[in-house]
């Protein structure tokens, strides 16, 4: 079981389907299914395996969809990292949550806190400074085969999201791929 099949099963059901639409953009299944392919593609490239932790810190755009679900692709957990956090509250979460990779983008880099304060950040990835990611829906995949997504069970975790924290500091709650 992975998450990510229901991109997989929208992109061989419905390919041409819209599946996500941003602001004049449409997406299809298919497209977006490729979109989701080259990601975990590029994360495996970059040493990223399952059970790896992954912040995606962007503002709402497609390509935060596609960097989602290549995270659950494969096996990897997404935490999510809300625009609106300041850089405090960055550190917290990816800290407490022991992330290994941060993606972001240049509009919210300066929000991200220094490398000496965030100790498990091996890297730090800006969408638009990275040619792969800046053209996740600009061009085709250069893998002849789609990626077969990591086989997981449904109690592994897929994704952390942090509570809102009107009370006190942001808490991450671990959701399975069976959630």
């Amino acid at each position: 079981m992975n998450l990510s099949h229901i991109i997989d099963r929208g992109a061989l059901n419905f390919p041409q389907k819209i599946a996500l639409v941003h602001d004049s953009r449409r997406y299809t299944y298919d497209r977006l299914n490729r979109a989701v392919d080259r990601v975990a593609f590029y994360l495996s490239k970059q040493g990223m395996r399952s059970g790896d932790r992954i912040a995606v810190h962007m503002l709402n755009c497609p390509e935060w969809v596609a960097v989602y679900y290549g995270i659950i692709r494969l096996c990897a957990v997404a935490v999510c990292v809300g625009a609106a956090y300041k850089q405090k509250e960055i550190e917290h979460l990816l800290t407490d949550s022991r992330v290994s990779l941060l993606i972001t983008c240049d509009e919210l880099l300066s929000q991200v806190p220094k490398r000496e304060t965030i100790p498990t950040v091996k890297d730090i990835v800006v969408r638009e400074n990275d040619s792969v990611l800046a053209s996740i829906f600009k061009t085709r995949a250069t893998e002849k085969e789609p990626f077969v997504a990591a086989d997981c069970s449904p109690n592994d975790e897929c994704v952390t999201l942090f509570t809102g924290g009107t009370t006190g500091i942001p808490k991450g709650a671990m959701l399975t791929h069976r959630n």
